[in-house]
């Protein structure tokens, strides 16, 4: 199966504070026992086991969506991808690395 992504543009009123080139993704929650679930990395693949339990097609004006409830069985690997976690950092937080590198540098010249 080809990779599907799941980033949408905004597009309804509680969207209104993106930016009109940004994406909103959905979300997963999870609520596991620490010592089920691990150290999650911050970004990575992870594969599962679902199960579909609902499936609804919307055609309004021509225009079809798909909403799908998925029951997440299983977590059955999880790869840490620090490369893609770089790529994937807001720009607040890259500004925020570069003053803790920078205070950490002058820090050391004292």
């Amino acid at each position: 199966m080809k990779t599907i992504d799941l980033g949408r543009k905004s597009g309804g009123p509680e969207q209104q504070a993106l930016k009109s080139s940004e994406k909103y993704y959905p979300t997963l929650y999870i609520d596991l026992d620490a010592d089920e679930l691990g150290d999650i990395p911050e970004c990575g693949t992870m594969e599962i086991y679902f199960r579909t339990t609902s499936k609804t097609v919307t055609d309004r004006e021509g225009e079809k969506k798909v909403s799908v409830c998925l029951e997440v069985q299983q977590i059955l690997d999880i790869e840490d991808d620090e490369e893609e976690e770089d790529e994937h950092k807001s720009d607040r937080e890259k500004a925020g690395d570069v003053l803790d590198e920078y205070a950490a540098k002058e820090s050391e010249k004292d």
